[in-house]
């Protein structure tokens, strides 16, 4: 139950900085960079979780970008 609480968390979060995620990849950033973007903006935000890492981040990215073409 916490890995599924974890995931949809991560998620949330992901879903919430996509724009500047897409952003960054327009750019070229690393998924490292990205993860380092997103883990920035949501420590000052008061929310990271240390266990999310860059799979957690990048496999959320791909599944927001799956559901939007398939709506």
């Amino acid at each position: 139950m916490a890995t599924n609480r974890r995931r949809e968390e991560c998620y949330e979060a992901t879903k919430e900085l996509l724009p500047q995620i897409i952003e960054a990849k327009e750019y070229g950033y690393t998924w490292h960079s990205i993860r380092n973007m997103v883990e920035q903006i949501l420590r000052e935000r008061g929310i990271w979780r240390k266990h999310w890492d860059n799979w957690d981040i990048q496999a959320n990215y791909y599944r927001l970008m799956k559901e939007a073409k398939q709506q």
